[in-house]
């Protein structure tokens, strides 16, 4: 049976989640709260896979 307490309020529905602010750092593998996007992986089918860096592990530009 369906438990409507769990269900979002009819207000949230259809709004995409928040960012997230928090993400795991591809080459030290730490959570860090300060993500910065490295590159994009596209996919034939589904959403696009962004690798994040934490602000050590950033390549120099």
């Amino acid at each position: 049976m369906y438990d409507r307490t769990l269900a979002p309020p009819r207000e949230e529905r259809g709004q995409a989640a928040p960012p997230v602010n928090i993400a795991c750092c591809m080459r030290c593998h730490r959570l860090t709260r300060t993500p910065i996007p490295l590159r994009t992986i596209r996919s034939t089918c589904g959403p696009a896979t962004t690798l994040y860096t934490c602000p050590t592990c950033t390549p120099p530009t």
